[in-house]
């Protein structure tokens, strides 16, 4: 499910990103199916219990390999925000694939996305300078000692901050791409990794990159770094290869930067380059008297799409609200901002400002599937289910393939002892992903729950075939054996819970409860207390240790008794 979910995203980011009339790939996806595929990204890829089909990940990295060697064509278009809303709708979820990638540790499938995600930014620059006045060249004449620009400076923003941005990214993904070779052991995926590095700065205008780049330097292909970091990087690589095919490769790719870095030492270069600045300097001073331009003092260059993306990928959430704050500050109306912003108030536990957030979210964009999830899972955890109920029947109107909304609703439904409608709700997740452990989990707590033990038991074991590692499936199978009498087959399954998670608590106070059944109070003892060590407020344990402790003297008193009738 996981490579499948993964699979899409690729599709998405890449219809999205080239808004191709000649599609690359030979599958062709319709705008509408693309935004219900997007939708469905940002709920499902939170998923952790997915198992992975290795032979579709085959298949994945098969498609990525012979994507690499097409050519990406993007469409022509006059409305550069437009095409620049395309990619910012997407850009966000780039790290959902290389994590995924990452996670499963498969460099082949990052290094071609990588590669894909470069180029397909490469040709979208392009075209958004061919919309823009043409192949790299400055359309303007000098009025008044400065300059006059040939199109609106309101028009002219939107390229200059996502051509800014773009190169940044490109940049990231270069050297992201040259690092990972240190990861990588077998020398069929480096040389694949090498050609992938060579195809990327193929793309791209090295002899005019460089810190600061500016906006109209060549074709807009360059990145922003410096041009000796390239060499720098690549130099270090070189040094670890041992495989000779591999080093004449690389080595050959060094030379031929080098000999181009060389080249920028020519008077065209640089006059070219001076006149990028000038450019640059003139842009820059016209563009403050522009109402609402969306820079402010001290952020030029920085857009509501760049302080998203900040938030993104910032770990901690105290900055992610900040980061978030400002993209909200420059956009009023960026609905996914605010969703993000209520994420990060959630882990925080900030309920009101989290549920303020979602809220707004939902006004801006009342289809926003995940804003109702979001701000349901905050109700069921508050314990207002009636309210988590509404908000996950409404994620499932507009999305009627989550699987978490139907869980999470099941959830609910199952707290307020509506067990029908909980498993009806759990069956239609099972029917979505067969291999959703936690919903074969849950599911067998609403048969237990109801009393329906052996159903449970039934679920319990198949979550722990879809997951081995699940110590909650153990846990609670060694209750529903318990209720049935089976007293030693649960204690093998809390001891085997405590085995996989050594601190969980309720596992020992449920250990205990059985050795009660059985009345091994020295056991019962030893469980309870080690479960109050863990959690010192749970009451239960507290109560029922005083009376196991003393059951285990009235045992002593009877057992001495019966000695001294002996």
């Amino acid at each position: 499910m996981k490579s499948k979910i993964i699979y899409n995203l690729f599709l998405v980011i890449l219809f999205l990103n080239c808004a191709s009339q000649k599609s690359l790939i030979s599958e062709k996806i319709e705008e509408g199916d693309a935004a219900e595929l997007l939708s469905n990204l940002t709920t499902e890829s939170k998923a952790k219990e997915d198992v992975f089909d290795e032979s579709e990940i085959s298949n994945i990295e098969a498609k990525f390999d012979s994507l690499c060697t097409k050519k990406i064509i993007v469409s022509k278009t006059r409305d550069l925000e437009r095409l620049t809303g395309k990619i910012e709708r997407t850009s966000h979820l780039d790290s959902v694939l290389l994590d995924y990638a990452k996670e499963i540790k498969n460099n082949r499938l990052a290094t071609s996305f990588r590669e894909l995600k470069f180029r397909t930014l490469v040709k979208t620059q392009e075209r958004m300078e061919e919309a823009f006045g043409g192949k790299g060249k400055i359309k303007s004449e000098e009025v008044h000692g400065g300059w006059k620009f040939n199109k609106p400076i309101s028009k002219m923003i939107p390229y200059v901050q996502a051509n800014q941005r773009y190169s940044k990214q490109k940049s990231k993904l270069l050297f992201d791409t040259i690092e990972s070779l240190s990861q990588i052991d077998d020398n069929k995926e480096k040389k694949r990794c090498w050609v992938a590095i060579q195809r990327m700065i193929k793309e791209i205008d090295v002899k005019n990159s460089e810190t600061g780049y500016l906006p109209f330097q060549r074709s807009a292909r360059g990145i922003i770094t410096q041009r000796g970091k390239i060499v720098e990087a690549i130099k270090a690589q070189i040094k670890r290869e041992t495989d000779l095919e591999i080093i004449e490769l690389s080595n050959n790719l060094l030379k031929k930067i080098e000999r181009t870095i060389a080249k920028t030492d020519d008077e065209k270069t640089k006059a070219r380059l001076q006149l990028a600045r000038e450019f640059d300097k003139e842009f820059k001073k016209q563009m403050g008297q522009v109402p609402n331009s969306n820079y402010r003092d001290g952020d030029f260059g920085l857009s509501a799409s760049d302080w998203f993306d900040k938030g993104y990928f910032t770990e901690a959430n105290n900055l992610k609200i900040v980061f978030y704050t400002k993209a909200i500050e420059l956009n009023p109306d960026y609905a996914a901002a605010f969703n993000n912003r209520g994420n990060a108030y959630q882990k925080l536990g900030k309920r009101n400002e989290a549920i303020s957030d979602y809220s707004q979210t939902i006004y801006l964009q009342p289809d926003f599937s995940p804003a109702y999830l979001n701000r349901g899972n905050i109700f069921q955890d508050s314990g207002e289910f009636e309210k988590a109920i509404q908000d996950y029947s409404k994620t499932i109107k507009l999305d009627p393939k989550n699987k978490l909304a139907f869980n999470f609703r099941a959830n609910c439904y199952k707290k307020v002892s509506n067990f029908e409608e909980a498993i009806n709700d759990y069956n239609r997740a099972i029917e979505l992903d067969p291999k959703y452990a936690m919903a074969f989990l849950d599911r067998a707590d609403a048969y237990q729950d109801s009393g329906r033990d052996t159903e449970a038991i039934k679920d319990y074991n198949k979550a722990l075939e879809l997951n081995p590692d699940l110590a909650q499936a153990y846990n609670h199978r060694g209750m529903s054996y318990k209720n049935l009498g089976m007293y030693q087959e649960s204690i093998k399954d809390h001891k085997k819970a405590i085995e996989i998670k050594p601190n969980y608590a309720i596992a020992f106070y449920n250990l205990g409860c059985t050795y009660w059944q059985l009345k091994d109070w020295r056991a019962v003892i030893q469980s309870w207390e080690k479960c109050i060590e863990l959690q010192p407020d749970n009451k239960n344990a507290i109560t029922w240790l005083r009376k196991a402790k003393a059951e285990a003297k009235l045992d002593d008193y009877r057992r001495q008794l019966e000695l001294k009738k002996w």
